[in-house]
């Protein structure tokens, strides 16, 4: 599956953005503010997002744990830095066992505090148990929280969180080879959430219905409709642009993959000076922000793909090395199955590329992996 399902799939619900406390002394404050938010605290939070964005996870923890030291924290500043734990180590790191523990944290708080314990909370917390649980093949647990959350959503839960539902059933259906019936899913969710602008995750989350459908329906032979979808998302980056110029490097992160749909769409077709065009602009707009590696090679191998079926082999060549460049500096920050996967690809192309130029016996070497 590409990285642009990570969640398969990136930005599982950034409302969450609080912190992570694993080397800092906390408390729950259990007075009556302990379903209160202090400023300070949201502050935090705020430039925690940014720093995700712009230097990664890492130095996102490393500014929480130091920001937070000294802090006695309520119940809801609790719930925020669980969900955040939940949210790094699922999407950003990849480590399910971990994120698997924040969730059961945050369904364990939400049980203990009635106060904490509305609606439109559980029915996150039901959703991010369901992912881990699918995640690590429990599909009947994770099927059974997902009905859960279902169950909320007539009980005080605004139409806006209920589109995360839909996006995991969209994503469940992409992950099953599904793909019509995902992108229809996808452009339901597109359609449904318009009025979702209040918050730049819910808009994010639009843009990104959009190109998911985009590569499904790549998948299925619909080219034309992939190559609409992914302008009508270019055309959501370009106002996102303007409207949070401090979110840089999400957006271009999302606009590099709808350049590879692109890419992908115009290779499908033959027009390959157009798919050439989207994969550069695709590879340079993610060289930049210096993030997201994992989508940055999935492009350039499809770019050396596309060498290849042009009988390119100089460029083919190019593009392999640099590939191999970004490899060995950032492969410790693939999650197992990304690994996997681009090995996978690496080893189609490298075939081709090597079967092609008369080497046999590195062509067999791929062929065998």
């Amino acid at each position: 599956m590409s990285s642009k399902m990570k969640s398969v799939n990136l930005l599982l619900f950034k409302f969450l953005i609080a912190i992570l406390l694993a080397s800092t002394t906390i408390s729950c404050n259990k007075s009556d503010g302990a379903v209160s938010e202090r400023h300070e605290i949201a502050q935090i939070i705020s430039t925690a997002g940014s720093i995700q964005d712009s230097l990664g996870s890492k130095s996102c923890i490393s500014y929480v744990d130091s920001a937070l030291q000294g802090y006695q924290l309520s119940t809801l500043e609790l719930y925020k830095i669980f969900t955040f734990k939940n949210n790094i180590y699922f999407n950003y790191q990849h480590n399910i066992a971990k994120a698997t523990i924040y969730a059961d944290s945050i369904l364990l708080l939400l049980k203990n505090e009635p106060k904490l314990s509305t609606n439109q909370r559980l029915y996150f917390a039901y959703l991010l148990k369901a992912d881990v649980s699918y995640e690590l093949q429990r599909y009947g647990q994770a099927y059974e929280y997902y009905a859960k959350a279902k169950e909320l959503i007539e009980n005080g839960v605004d139409r806006c969180a209920e589109t995360e539902l839909d996006f995991r059933m969209g994503t469940k259906c992409f992950k099953e080879h599904r793909y019509l019936e995902s992108a229809r899913l996808f452009l339901d969710l597109y359609k449904e959430s318009g009025l979702c602008t209040s918050d730049f995750t819910f808009i994010l989350r639009r843009q990104e219905s959009l190109s998911t459908a985009a590569e499904a329906f790549n998948n299925c032979g619909l080219f034309d409709s992939s190559k609409y979808c992914s302008k009508i998302a270019l055309s959501e980056l370009d106002t996102l642009t303007a409207l949070y110029p401090n979110r840089n490097a999400s957006i271009e992160e999302a606009r590099g993959v709808s350049f590879d749909n692109l890419g992908n769409s115009y290779r499908s077709l033959e027009a390959y000076d157009a798919a050439e065009y989207y994969y550069l602009t695709g590879i340079s707009l993610l060289e930049k922000i210096n993030r997201n590696h994992t989508q940055l090679l999935q492009t350039l191998l499809h770019l050396a793909s596309l060498y290849v079926d042009q009988k390119d082999y100089l460029k083919t060549s190019k593009v392999l090395k640099k590939y191999d460049q970004i490899v060995h500096i950032s492969s410790n920050k693939f999650s197992y199955s990304d690994s996997i996967r681009l090995a996978c690809e690496y080893s189609e192309t490298h075939w081709k590329y090597s079967f092609n130029m008369g080497d046999l016996k590195t062509a067999i070497t791929h062929l065998k992996r």
